[in-house]
Protein backbone atom coordinates (compact mmCIF):
# COMPACT_ATOMS: atom_id res chain seq x y z
CA UNK A 1 0.00 0.00 0.00
CA UNK A 2 1.08 3.55 -1.10
CA UNK A 3 2.12 6.02 1.36
CA UNK A 4 -0.57 8.28 -0.22
CA UNK A 5 -3.47 6.48 -0.51
CA UNK A 6 -6.31 7.61 0.72
CA UNK A 7 -4.73 10.85 1.00
CA UNK A 8 -6.68 13.88 0.01
CA UNK A 9 -3.88 16.17 -2.08
CA UNK A 10 -4.01 19.13 -4.08
CA UNK A 11 -1.68 20.25 -6.80
CA UNK A 12 -0.41 23.73 -7.51
CA UNK A 13 2.18 25.74 -8.95
CA UNK A 14 2.37 23.57 -12.51
CA UNK A 15 1.73 24.07 -16.22
CA UNK A 16 -1.15 22.22 -16.99
CA UNK A 17 0.66 19.01 -18.49
CA UNK A 18 2.60 18.69 -15.81
CA UNK A 19 0.12 19.35 -13.12
CA UNK A 20 -2.02 16.41 -14.85
CA UNK A 21 0.80 13.94 -14.82
CA UNK A 22 0.79 14.34 -10.93
CA UNK A 23 -2.89 14.02 -10.83
CA UNK A 24 -3.29 11.17 -12.71
CA UNK A 25 0.35 9.69 -10.80
CA UNK A 26 -1.06 10.35 -7.27
CA UNK A 27 -4.83 8.67 -8.64
CA UNK A 28 -3.09 5.72 -9.70
CA UNK A 29 -1.70 5.47 -6.15
CA UNK A 30 -4.46 5.47 -4.23
CA UNK A 31 -5.04 9.32 -3.24
CA UNK A 32 -7.57 11.68 -3.51
CA UNK A 33 -7.22 14.10 -5.96
CA UNK A 34 -9.22 17.61 -5.98
CA UNK A 35 -8.44 21.19 -6.46
CA UNK A 36 -8.93 23.59 -3.66
CA UNK A 37 -7.36 23.49 -0.58
CA UNK A 38 -10.17 22.26 2.34
CA UNK A 39 -9.68 21.30 6.27
CA UNK A 40 -9.63 17.62 4.21
CA UNK A 41 -6.50 18.69 2.37
CA UNK A 42 -3.54 16.16 4.27
CA UNK A 43 -0.95 17.04 1.54
CA UNK A 44 -0.19 20.15 -0.73
CA UNK A 45 2.22 19.36 -3.58
CA UNK A 46 3.96 22.74 -5.04
CA UNK A 47 5.28 23.70 -8.34
CA UNK A 48 7.50 26.71 -9.33
CA UNK A 49 4.77 28.64 -8.88
CA UNK A 50 2.15 27.85 -6.45
CA UNK A 51 -0.41 30.15 -5.03
CA UNK A 52 -0.17 31.65 -2.10
CA UNK A 53 -3.99 31.47 -1.04
CA UNK A 54 -2.92 27.86 -1.40
CA UNK A 55 -0.27 27.55 0.54
CA UNK A 56 -1.71 29.74 3.16
CA UNK A 57 -4.93 27.44 3.39
CA UNK A 58 -2.89 24.38 3.47
CA UNK A 59 -0.82 25.69 6.39
CA UNK A 60 -3.54 26.77 8.11
CA UNK A 61 -5.35 22.88 7.44
CA UNK A 62 -2.26 21.50 8.74
CA UNK A 63 -1.54 19.80 5.52
CA UNK A 64 1.91 18.68 4.87
CA UNK A 65 3.64 20.68 1.69
CA UNK A 66 5.91 18.87 -0.69
CA UNK A 67 7.88 20.38 -3.37
CA UNK A 68 7.43 18.48 -6.98
CA UNK A 69 10.54 16.17 -5.98
CA UNK A 70 9.12 14.88 -2.76
CA UNK A 71 6.70 14.05 -4.79
CA UNK A 72 7.87 12.36 -7.34
CA UNK A 73 9.99 9.93 -4.33
CA UNK A 74 6.69 9.34 -2.56
CA UNK A 75 5.01 7.87 -5.61
CA UNK A 76 7.97 5.26 -5.88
Amino acid sequence: MSVISGKTVVMSGFGKDVRAELEALFAAAGAIVTHSVSGKTQILVTGPKPGPDKVAKAQSAGAEIWDEATARAALK
